[in-house]
């Protein structure tokens, strides 16, 4: 199960940032984007992701994921206080694919990190 840091450990300034595009080992089918949210203690402050996927090397772009997320304290149905907010998605499987992406903040500074595990 690999598991890489896509967002070092900062404070990210209002904006889009776009990464990818980056190859798909074969054979990793699933995914889990993690954003640790200890610091996100401003609910104006959204971020909202979007991931797209090829399957043929680039040429086209489609099976799409995203999320959003608010700042502040965030709280299961229990009131258990989250400190991670998760993207997970499956995409098809073949020796030529990549993903990319685009990362909006908006509201204000975000102090985050962020890791994706594929398996």
């Amino acid at each position: 199960m690999p598991t890489s840091t896509i967002i070092p450990q900062g404070t990210y300034p209002v904006g889009t940032r776009s990464f990818g595009p980056a190859n798909v080992p074969s054979g990793l089918t699933t995914g889990v984007i993690a954003f640790d949210r200890t610091a996100w203690s401003d609910p104006a402050v959204t971020l909202d992701l979007f991931l797209e996927f090829s399957i043929d090397n680039g040429a086209t772009w489609a099976f799409p994921a995203g999320m959003g997320a608010e700042g502040g304290v965030a709280r299961d149905k229990n009131g258990v206080v989250q400190t991670v907010s998760t993207l997970g998605f499956v995409f098809p499987d073949g020796p030529t694919r990549k993903v990319q992406g685009t990362i909006t903040i908006a509201g204000g500074p975000l102090t985050t990190n962020a890791t994706l595990t594929l398996t």
